[in-house]
């Protein structure tokens, strides 16, 4: 009885590490041959661009399209796994997001059509200050692990890159809606100064559309996240 016990159970394991495997799969394989086809969608998009008379679109996707390749392979294959070991210096993470902050800032300021002097430091100092308030809140009173320190490359790197990427999109958006503004409604706003209105009033309306342009689409991914998109 015992030992049909101990088959009916071994049996009984070996069934449940099967459907395991079976349950979950295995990852998916991305080859040289995956790769290309990847591409492909990428191309197409470049070409009807440029069929659209649209050449600096066209030659934008494609050279972003080999930025972005270059830089995942980069950072994904010896950067990430520098910072992902658990004897990794807090030094080396300080060093990546001061990195980060500073490409996140120029590539927000790099796509606005109007510009003022100082606009990259600006950029730099608004989406640091978010990013930096974000990421402590987060680490100190959300994602609490007593196991790991506080400066964690496996914790702190995926959060602040995926911070300084909504940050820099935004403060692109922002940037754009109200410097536009102010250069087509410049006389409105004199106007307003000129009768005795303070800076902020002034400039208010502006600001209001700027802010609300930067969060549509953050409240619209949140509003389908969960339904349409997953998060993760």
């Amino acid at each position: 009885t015992h030992g049909a016990s101990l088959h009916a159970a071994h049996h009984s394991d070996q069934h449940s590490q099967g459907m395991c495997v079976l349950r979950g799969g295995a990852s998916p394989h991305l080859g040289g041959r995956e790769l290309v086809i990847a591409a492909l969608p990428v191309l197409l998009s470049a070409g009807l661009a440029r069929a659209l008379s649209l050449r600096s679109l066209s030659r934008s996707i494609v050279v972003s399209s080999f930025r972005l390749s270059f830089q995942l392979l980069l950072f994904g294959g010896a950067l990430l796994q520098y910072l992902f070991r658990p004897g990794t210096s807090p030094l080396s993470v300080l060093i990546w997001m001061g990195l980060a902050g500073f490409v996140a800032a120029r590539e927000a300021s790099a796509r606005v059509p109007h510009t003022y002097r100082g606009m990259a430091r600006d950029c730099a100092a608004a989406s640091g200050v978010g990013v930096w308030s974000a990421l402590l809140y987060t680490r100190t009173f959300v994602l609490r692990d007593a196991t790991a320190l506080f400066w964690s490359g496996r914790v702190v790197v995926p959060l602040a890159g995926i911070l300084y990427g909504n940050a820099a999109a935004r403060t692109g958006t922002c940037l754009t809606v109200v410097l536009a503004e102010v250069a087509e409604g410049r006389d409105r706003i004199e106007a307003r100064l000129a009768r005795g209105a303070g800076v902020w009033e002034a400039a208010r309306q502006v600001v209001r559309d700027g802010v609300g342009a930067a969060m549509a689409p953050t409240l619209t991914q949140m509003a389908a996240t969960g339904l349409v998109t997953m998060p993760g």
